[in-house]
């Protein structure tokens, strides 16, 4: 509830130009800034900060700033960014903590706890005891109670810290699982029970993709017309590339590449056979299958016989 100063004071030499100032913190999502002082244009305070900061003094040498009204969301290192011609960029930190007066004299105070859910590793099909996801309750008091909901077969892997001055207690647990394709789509949602609670969903989507290539199972023989392998991949993103290679000699001739299909464009010959490996890759990585073919005879010796003239006397029996 009181105001907070963030000094932060600049000496700029006599060959030096301050060129612009400003403040950041470091949040869970990353670094936002709160305010600019430019010596040229003007000061500039993000949207949700407006109404509380102010520059005390601005200038090339005082960039200090006001928070006022500060509550647990303010707690954390700001940083103090300078820039000047032509040295380039320098910079000072300090850490926010803030203490609840009125906890100390009512322990009946109950803080509620910021909840988010940040995403782990990328999920990739066969990976093992990977963290999928962290569930934070942070500076709750009393401590909140956190845990994971879903059918997956994962466990829990909890870390709790008591935060200074009597702010609370974060509570962070950790989904722990192995990743499997079968699993696409399941939900999982971190439950927070607090006498302020919330729950939160976190879907999973990301696997790398899963390689089927159709064709493979069919009687392919010599002098066949429009043999092909189908390469399909079921995958999230959607695959950006497919690739077909012949493992053992170079890919033979008449062969089309298109739209992850292997075609040959003229009639099959013995020395086709021999494995071929098709390759699907996305934003989260790249997976194979290879395939054995083998070209059969028979089916010509037979096709011959039954153009010959004589065929017509031919006669089936069961």
């Amino acid at each position: 509830g009181q105001n907070a100063s963030l000094g932060c004071h600049v000496e700029v030499g006599t060959n030096l130009s301050l060129t612009q100032s400003s403040w950041e913190r470091l949040l869970p999502t990353g670094m936002i800034t709160v305010a600019v002082f430019n010596p040229q244009f003007g000061i500039s305070v993000a949207k949700e900060y407006r109404s509380r900061v102010r520059f005390l003094n601005p200038s090339v040498e005082d960039a200090s700033i006001l928070l006022e009204g500060v509550g647990f969301a303010d707690i954390g290192p700001y940083t103090c960014k300078v820039v000047t011609f032509p040295l380039g960029n320098t910079q000072a930190s300090t850490t926010l903590d803030v203490m609840d007066l009125a906890q100390k004299k009512h322990s009946s105070t109950t803080i509620e706890p910021k909840v988010y859910v940040s995403a782990g590793s990328v999920l990739v099909d066969g990976d093992q005891d990977v963290v999928v996801a962290t569930c934070t309750a942070e500076r709750a008091l009393p401590p909140a109670w956190v845990s994971w909901e879903t059918e997956l077969s994962g466990r829990l892997k909890e870390f709790t810290q008591e935060e200074p001055n009597g702010t609370g207690t974060t509570t962070q647990v950790g989904y722990v699982w192995s990743p499997h394709r079968d699993a696409r789509g399941h939900a999982l949602i971190c439950v927070v029970r607090h006498p302020k609670p919330g729950v939160f969903n976190l879907v999973m989507t990301l696997l790398a993709p899963d390689v089927l290539v159709e064709g493979q199972d069919e009687v392919w023989y010599v002098g066949q017309e429009n043999a092909k392998l189908d390469c399909r991949a079921d995958a999230n993103p959607v695959p950006h590339a497919f690739f077909w290679t012949r493992l053992d000699v170079q890919m033979p001739e008449g062969v089309v590449i298109a739209n992850g299909s292997l075609r040959f464009t003229r009639p099959l010959r013995k020395n086709n056979s021999g494995t071929y490996r098709c390759d699907v890759q996305n934003a989260v990585g790249l997976r194979s299958q290879e395939v054995d073919i083998w070209i059969r005879g028979e089916l010509t010796f037979l096709s011959t016989l039954m153009n010959h003239p004589a065929a017509g006397s031919l006669r089936v029996s069961e």
